[in-house]
């Protein structure tokens, strides 16, 4: 690996038949992935990922009965059908990483069969259809990334079944209806993205049961209501981002909670009221986003924000800025 490798993968890699590893990623190889491949039988871990292949998955592809990890991340030009790659594939496979590639079709209801996954990622690809309730058999699954794909209808319920996933990332597709609520059984996630999608509804707040939880992106949806209180019990909190939605009401007092957030987004929101004294402890915050709102009052509290070095207020109602003016903001 790494080391600017260029032309094809040579058909004679299929003598080569005790292989349990091949390894060529991030250098500059063209082309298809031989047939020979497949006489691979023993072949356990393969690492295709950023080159620049192109083509389809061989059929031979279905001889790989011991296959665990597939990494073809990165090949701009590797297209196929999800269906008919994951047919191909052994129950086995615990890693699929295929981002940012031509890799088209739907998840199949077919998913479920793997139930060793931990990994599945395909994100910056083709992808269309819904999210499969099938997903939800994936017990062991620590990473699921479907983002900027093609993928519309709602969010299945089954995937609260995930308990043991890490990271959940769904942004920029097509998904409506509801954040399911049973998003709060996933008690070991550490991030959740749903960025620019048009969900509605209410946030849930369940998100609170979250401990974990560093990041949580619902910014650019069509989010409802008001921004539950239980929030602030997401201690871990790096980053929140809300922006962009048609929430009202006032920012509840208990975010004062969220000591270790370096990054607030609520900008673009139907917001109001004034911002809460327990805000004194952002103690951590460094970039915050309250623009296009309709909060009032002084927002004094902010210039006790040691770390914070920029703030978008521009489109509020806010007076009596002048405690401000050690804080670069936008008005």
């Amino acid at each position: 690996s790494s080391n600017l490798l260029s032309g094809t993968i040579p058909t004679e890699i299929g003598r080569l038949t005790l292989l349990k590893l091949v390894a060529i990623q991030d250098n500059e190889l063209t082309g298809t992935m031989p047939t020979e491949l497949g006489k691979l039988s023993e072949l356990q871990f393969l690492f295709f990922e950023m080159n620049k292949l192109s083509g389809t998955f061989p059929s031979e592809f279905g001889n790989f009965a011991n296959l665990r990890a597939l990494h073809v991340f990165d090949n701009e030009r590797l297209s196929g059908r999800l269906e008919y790659v994951l047919d191909l594939l052994p129950a086995g496979l615990t890693v699929l990483d295929a981002s940012i590639t031509a890799i088209s079709g739907r998840i199949p209801s077919t998913i479920g069969k793997f139930t060793a996954m931990q990994a599945f990622g395909i994100q910056v690809a083709k992808l269309t259809g819904s999210l499969p309730s099938e997903i939800g058999q994936l017990s062991d699954l620590i990473g699921l990334g479907v983002g900027d794909n093609e993928l519309h209808g709602s969010i299945p319920s089954e995937i609260g079944r995930l308990s043991a996933l890490l990271v959940l990332l769904l942004s920029k597709n097509q998904l409506t209806g509801t954040i399911p609520t049973v998003v709060g059984e996933l008690t070991d996630c550490i991030g959740v993205d749903m960025y620019g999608n048009f969900l509605s509804g209410t946030l849930p707040t369940e998100f609170g049961k979250l401990s974990k939880l560093q990041n949580l992106d619902l910014g650019v949806n069509i989010l409802n209501g008001t921004v539950p209180s239980e929030i602030g019990q997401s201690s871990s909190l790096l980053g929140l981002s809300l922006q962009f939605n048609q929430l009202h009401g006032t920012l509840p007092s208990e975010l004062g909670l969220l000591g270790a957030a370096t990054h607030l987004e609520v900008g673009s929101n139907n917001l109001d009221g004034t911002l809460a004294s327990e805000f004194v402890g952002w103690r951590s915050m460094v970039f915050l986003d309250l623009h296009g709102n309709m909060f009032t009052g002084s927002p004094s509290v902010l210039a006790n924000l040691p770390l914070l070095r920029l703030l978008f207020i521009d489109g509020t109602r806010f007076n009596d800025l002048g405690g401000l003016c050690d804080v670069p903001f936008t008005w």
